[in-house]
This record gives structure tokens, C-alpha cells and sequence, in this order.
């Protein structure tokens, strides 16, 4: 799948449904690669720029869209159609009209379906851009239907800037923030500061090797 705005510059995933499938996160256009050829599937479906674009590993065709306006949009069909499920999470509507304007919308940081159920995900929110540094992390069970607040006992302040859970573990997650990088082994209780010999800054990112 491939998203594309013009003036953004955003990471590409790849698809876990096959080695022909990558996409990109951009914008409004989420286009489907089969061999050689692009398929739009949801042009003009978003207004923000696209944050990040996932694909659940354990059921191809269920695809997760998170926007830095405030928008997480999921697809059950590949891409047919798409359900705002922002609305969903406790609180959402609050943050999203914190300081007011466009330019006041949590950002969708970072969604991560689960690797052994296609219902679950998980979802980290940014809200600095309205001076909210509290950490967020929320995890659905049914599809975006409903959310449980996962960040736990995590420091009140600084943004979590990505979620990741283990491919072997369902219970362990990780949580890179701008204050520090933090696991859960009890699917988001509790948390601890994991960064042996390194100073405290900001993470942005982390990747679990499958075979580790």
C-alpha cells in the first residue's frame, strides 16, 4: 500500500501479506500494489496527513490508518471501506478540541495490530502540538469498538512516540518516548525504564527481530 501527499516524507512499512506489498505514509491516497500495477482504495477517505499505515499480521486485509489530525481509520476488506474508531477512545474527543483549530488534533503516532489476533491493536497518541505531554496508549479487542487506556504506571510526562508488541509474547510490549525507553511484560500494567547504559533522551522507534 502506498499513501501520498505532496511536501511529506514519512516511512515506508511493509505489507506482511506478501513481498510484493509496501506501503508508505503520506496522505489521502492508500493505493494496493499487485504486480506491477497501483489500485487507489481510499482516495479522499482522510484530510490529515497519514502518520502511519498498518497492516494486521495475523489477517491480511485489515488495515490501520492513523492521521496527525486526529483520525484512526480502520478496514476490515482490504481497503473497501473504512471506519473512523477515534471517536471510540476514552477522552479522544477532548484531545482532539484542546487549544482549538486544525492545528490543535492529537496525532495518531503509532498503531500496532496484534500478532496474534486480528480484533486487537494497539495505539499511541501525541498530543504535544496542544502542549499535552502526557503519555497515551490504548488497546482495542473488537476492532476499534472499544478501547482500554494501556499506558499504565509510564512517567506522566513525555509523548509515546511508537507501541510495539513482542511477535512471541502477547503480553510484551514496548514504548519509546521522548523521556526514555519502557516495557511492559503484563500487556501494558505496568511499565519499566529499560535502557541499560544509555542516558535518558528521546526514542523514536523500536524493532523486535522475529526470531528473538
Amino acid at each position: 500500500f502506498m499513501s501520498i501527499k505532496p511536501g511529506t516524507a514519512t516511512p515506508v512499512p511493509t505489507s506482511p501479506s506478501g513481498p510484493i506489498c509496501a506501503r508508505t505514509s503520506g496522505n489521502a491516497t492508500i493505493s494496493l500494489i499487485a504486480a506491477f500495477s497501483w489500485e487507489t482504495i481510499s482516495f479522499g477517505v482522510f484530510a490529515g496527513a497519514t502518520i502511519i499505515c498498518q497492516e494486521s499480521p495475523s489477517k491480511p486485509g485489515v488495515i490501520w490508518i492513523g492521521t496527525d489530525d486526529g483520525n484512526l481509520q480502520v478496514s476490515q476488506d482490504g481497503g473497501t471501506t473504512f471506519t473512523n474508531v477515534f471517536g471510540n477512545i476514552p477522552g479522544a474527543n477532548a484531545m482532539k478540541s484542546v487549544g482549538g483549530g486544525s492545528g490543535a488534533y492529537v496525532q495518531v503516532s503509532r498503531i500496532e495490530p496484534s500478532h496474534f489476533d486480528p480484533a486487537t491493536a494497539y495505539v499511541a497518541l501525541d498530543g504535544h502540538r496542544h502542549n499535552d505531554l502526557k503519555p497515551y496508549i490504548f488497546k482495542t479487542t473488537d476492532y476499534g469498538k472499544t478501547w482500554t487506556a494501556v499506558s499504565g504506571d509510564l512517567p506522566s510526562f513525555g509523548n509515546v512516540n511508537a507501541i510495539r508488541q513482542d511477535p512471541v509474547n502477547k503480553n510484551l510490549l514496548f514504548a519509546p518516548t521522548e523521556l526514555g525507553f519502557y516495557i511492559s511484560l503484563n500487556d501494558g500494567k505496568n511499565w519499566h525504564k529499560f535502557m541499560p547504559n544509555l542516558p535518558t533522551g528521546r526514542t523514536d522507534e523500536v524493532l523486535v527481530h522475529p526470531r528473538e
